[in-house]
């Protein structure tokens, strides 16, 4: 009962999108199964029972695509979290299809839906939520880090026959999981090879959605800080230099002063050591500005100048809010 109340809430939350039909039809349809290799070569074929081919394509049809929260292993959470949105973000450049990702549906609903839709995690729990909101087609993937390779998993799941129309296993060379964004573009390809990209989109996640994976470590407040203590210590050390210019200079005068008056020795030797203070000063000071600015070059390298740490990684700052193919707008999910 409570399985049936929760799907009930979902059915009234989501208003089902309209769809108008392309008057175009291209040709080809979906492969059925996809097994491939990081270099996109296609796996063995397996003896099995091949599902119906996919016919959305060549009929024109619109389809609904909800992509679920990929898993991982041994895999950071930001990593995940951009990588299932670039996954959404991926199906939304494509014609006659519209995806809706797992957070979208998290926001139209309540703190104790949203309980019950975090224990579904088994393949037929995930079905039925999906079918209660009116998708046609369910995405599942899982990343991991298997010795010295990363994995990356994804399947097309049709929910009305139940079957599995495409399901793609590749094996990548680790880069601190650019490698995993990288494979979204050629994967949702191969998925969905009947449907064209949407004019002016193009194929591939951005390389600014790459970069907030691994964001340069310091904030640019540092590289200021550093810098600016480094004009500091360098403009103090320029003044010391003015004033052991001006102690010399007194010096020197006084010297010469003494070859033709006689003068306490004290009064040079206290001259001469306030003059060699200065200099010490001034030099301390000038190395330690010097150093300060080394610094400071250093740190602009690892510098994030473009804030992709701090930066948001939700759907909407990879595909933008009025993006076709699906928008949030007052609540109402518009696709």
């Amino acid at each position: 009962m409570r399985r049936v109340a929760f799907l009930t809430a979902i059915n009234v939350c989501i208003v089902l999108p309209t769809f108008v039909l392309a008057e175009d039809t291209p040709q080809g349809a979906d492969k059925t199964e996809t097994v491939g290799t990081a270099e996109g070569k296609a796996g063995p074929d397996k003896e099995k029972k091949q599902p119906a081919p996919d016919l959305g394509p060549v009929l024109g049809k619109p389809i609904r695509v909800a992509v679920y929260e990929f898993r991982g292993q041994g895999i950071p959470e930001r990593i995940i979290s951009i990588a299932t949105n670039s996954m959404v973000a991926e199906l939304r450049k494509l014609e006659r299809v519209a995806a809706i990702g797992m957070d979208e549906v998290k926001d139209m609903l309540t703190h104790e839906e949203n309980k019950r839709l975090i224990g579904c995690t088994d393949e037929s729990c995930l079905s039925e939520i999906a079918g209660a909101m009116g998708v046609d087609e369910l995405i599942t993937g899982s990343l991991a880090t298997i010795g010295e390779s990363s994995m990356i998993n994804v399947r097309r799941l049709k929910l009305q026959t139940a079957e599995t129309a495409g399901s793609i296993n590749r094996r990548l060379t680790p880069e601190d999981g650019a490698e995993f964004l990288a494979a979204i573009g050629p994967i949702v390809e191969q998925l969905y090879q009947g449907y064209p990209l949407r004019p002016g989109t193009e194929r591939g996640v951005a390389d600014e959605v790459a970069l907030s994976l691994n964001p340069p470590p310091l904030p640019t407040w540092v590289f200021w800080a550093t810098a600016g203590a480094a004009v500091g210590v360098g403009a103090l050390g320029g003044g010391a230099a003015l004033i052991t210019k001006s102690k010399y200079d007194d010096y020197n005068h006084t010297f010469r002063e003494s070859q033709n008056e006689v003068l306490a020795n004290s009064v040079l030797e206290d001259k001469k050591s306030e003059a060699e203070t200065w200099g010490q000063a001034m030099l301390g000071l000038l190395v330690t500005a010097g150093v300060l600015a080394a610094g400071a070059g250093l740190e602009a390298v690892f510098t994030d100048w473009h804030g992709y740490g701090e930066a948001d990684i939700g759907l909407s700052a990879i595909v933008g809010p009025t993006q076709r193919g699906g928008a949030m707008a007052g609540g109402v999910l518009s696709w």
